[in-house]
């Protein structure tokens, strides 16, 4: 039973694709969607950091090829640099994830992850998995593999000095290792109450010029792809495609311009079974794979015969009876993944517009919080609501049908119980230099966190019943960039942080330290303190901080005591509210090309008394993203004069 809700959860997570509209396809796409719903086959690429993936090849084998495409990559790219903002680290990987999700929707898609930090540029593999600790970091890849089921591998670098990074090379030596690693039941065996073993036909390497410059389509074990074709349904090459997906890459400087024409990429053979005109030879990518399905693909293809560009909604029953021929199969992993895909099928068809929204973007434990849904079926379609469930609670509704092109709106109170905060989930915990520390195997290669509230909803679609899982989301209208949203969070109901993460005591004298505080909630009262060691004194001890409203804030200000010996200390600021201590600050990341993202690192600092003898008086110094150290030459007594390269 267990592996069976896997499948399903992980299904559904497909279909969701984690973005922040309803979901809305034209004809053209939705003919695209029917043509895939004939082709069952799924395609891995793996290398080392966002912006490694070859986007052409993605975007080609999921929108020419039809095949389930994803990539699996080894960190979040936490040790890159930043174009767009002083983030570094954490808040770097953050901002790259989501731009490989923004790159995702684009190329169609899905995205995969280790619990690899990148600790930043490595010499050799040998350095790479030791600080990788390499074992766990495999046993995500086999995990992937086991998940995904992919038919065939692609690496993009060489298991090897060629690649010219630890990193790189490394991906593919654990790629390769888990190809045939992963359909062992003896290896990690704690993942098959989950998923089964799953063993790839075919790896390939996607040699790159730099490496083999000399590559040709007729060594022995090289198959070519041609990635520069265009598609009517989407309007352009798959070329064009990639350079869109690519420049969603903003942080590195990746924006790319789209070209059209022949272009060529070259797959060498590995590992598994050979080809010779394509990665997919010997493959069955049809579904006579699957036990059952006889009858299935001859109806899928009548429905993409008799697709009509105008009426997407005259589908709507050949769906449905596909739909429950698919329901009769017993493979769990094609009965969920199509029956997700018919299920957006049929919402797009329909013209259904689905969603839910909030009347603010956060809340805590306790909180009330008012909840909108929008049901509008825009199609001569015959669909009634069944239910509606907020968190896995059902609301009180009743059974209506919806009426063509006219909008059906529900509201509906909730009080908030206590759930964990919105906290991108690798990072609740502390990690090492290489590793993020994530203990939850459901959690593992997930790129974000599941939303933290949502809303189910049951309709009846010409007497079958579908169920769609949405997020919750605030909408609001800027004046400039219009209609935007953002997914609702839970955040504590006192949020504390300092200015500076490092206080530089040079003697013995005491310095002021402010502590800003922060309201989750109306009526907000709490007592603030510092946590010094012994050794350290603070002045209050406490103070009580009342603030009125929501969002409001105040300024506590401290004044510490350094000992007088040598000292270097973590000290917390602390909020009590109603007995409960919180430690935490809100970081928000904003900017245009991604959601808005927030996360809840401990609100802490590190005091350091030194013993410092100082010569002169005036720093120049050359100034980069994220350096704390102007600020630090300051605290010590230096006028800094800052510079910055052009």
């Amino acid at each position: 039973m267990k592996k069976l809700i896997l499948t399903l959860i992980f299904g559904s997570f497909i279909g969701l694709g984690f973005a922040q509209e309803p979901l809305s396809l034209s004809s053209s796409e939705i003919f695209l969607r029917l043509q895939k719903l004939n082709v069952l086959g799924n395609a891995l690429y793996v290398a080392a950091h966002p912006d490694d993936e070859n986007t052409r090849v993605i975007g080609y084998l999921g929108n020419g090829k039809m095949v389930n495409t994803a990539y699996l990559s080894m960190t979040r790219g936490d040790g890159g640099q930043n174009l767009v903002g002083p983030e570094i680290r954490e808040q770097l990987g953050i901002i790259r994830t989501q731009e490989l999700l923004a790159a995702r929707r684009l190329d169609g898609g899905t995205q995969f992850f280790t619990r690899a930090n990148d600790f930043g540029y490595s010499k050799n593999t040998e350095e790479t998995q030791r600080i990788w600790k390499r074992e766990e970091v495999l046993k995500d890849v086999i995990w992937t593999f086991r998940k995904f089921r992919p038919d065939v591998i692609l690496l993009r670098f060489p298991p090897d000095a060629r690649a010219g990074h630890g990193h790189h090379t490394t991906s593919a030596i654990l790629a390769l290792e888990a190809f045939k690693l992963a359909g062992d039941p003896d290896v990690y065996p704690e993942q098959l109450q989950y998923v089964d073993t799953w063993t790839p036909k075919k790896i390939f390497l996607n040699t790159g010029r730099w490496w083999n410059e000399n590559i040709s389509a007729d060594e022995e074990g090289v198959v070519t792809m041609d990635v520069g074709g265009f598609s009517s349904s989407l309007g352009t090459s798959f070329s064009e495609v990639a350079a869109l997906s690519r420049s969603q890459h903003k942080s590195q400087g990746f924006g790319s311009s789209g070209t059209r024409g022949e272009q060529i990429e070259y797959m060498e053979y590995a590992d598994g079974s050979l080809s010779d005109q394509t990665v997919f030879d010997g493959i069955d990518l049809t579904w006579n794979r699957v036990k059952g399905s006889e009858e299935i693909s001859s109806k899928i293809q009548t429905l993409i015969n008799d697709f009509e560009i105008n009426a997407p909604f005259k589908s709507i029953n050949g769906l449905i009876e596909v739909r429950m021929l698919i329901q009769k199969l017993e493979d769990p992993y094609w009965k969920t993944t199509k029956t997700t895909e018919i299920d957006d099928l049929l919402i797009a068809c329909s013209g259904l517009y689905l969603e839910s929204t909030a009347n603010t973007y956060s809340v805590a434990k306790g909180d009330s919080i008012t909840i909108d849904t929008e049901l509008t079926s825009r199609a001569p379609v015959n669909i009634q609501l069944q239910k509606i469930s907020i968190n896995g609670k059902d609301q009180s509704v009743d059974a209506q049908k919806l009426p063509e092109n006219i909008v059906i709106k529900l509201k509906r109170e909730m009080l908030v119980p206590d759930m964990p905060l919105s906290n991108p989930y690798w990072l609740n915990k502390t990690g090492t230099l290489g590793m993020y520390a994530v203990d939850d195997i459901l959690q593992i290669g997930k790129p974000e966190n599941d939303p933290s509230f949502y809303v189910d909803i049951t309709l009846m679609i010409e007497q079958q019943l579908i169920k769609r899982r949405i997020p919750l989301v605030y909408k609001w209208t800027d004046r400039v960039k219009g209609e935007q949203r953002r997914r609702v969070e839970v955040i504590p109901p006192v949020m504390v942080s300092m200015d500076d993460p490092v206080v530089i005591f040079a003697d013995n004298h005491p310095k002021p330290v402010k502590v800003k505080v922060v309201a989750g909630k109306d009526g907000m009262e709490t007592d603030v303190k510092l946590e010094v060691p012994r050794g350290w004194k603070v002045e209050p001890e406490s103070k009580h901080v009342a603030i009125a409203q929501k969002d409001g804030e105040s300024i506590v200000n401290f004044v510490v005591y350094p000992p007088t010996e040598q000292s270097e200390v973590n000290v917390e600021a602390v909020a009590t509210v109603d007995g409960v201590a919180y430690n935490v600050s809100r970081n928000l990341i904003k900017y245009d090309h991604i959601p808005i993202q927030t996360l809840f690192p401990t609100a802490t600092s590190k005091f350091v008394r030194l013993d410092i003898k100082k010569g002169g008086a005036v720093i120049g110094y050359l100034h980069g993203a994220g350096d704390a150290v102007p600020e630090s030459l300051e605290a010590i007594g230096y006028t800094v004069w800052k510079m910055e390269m052009k």
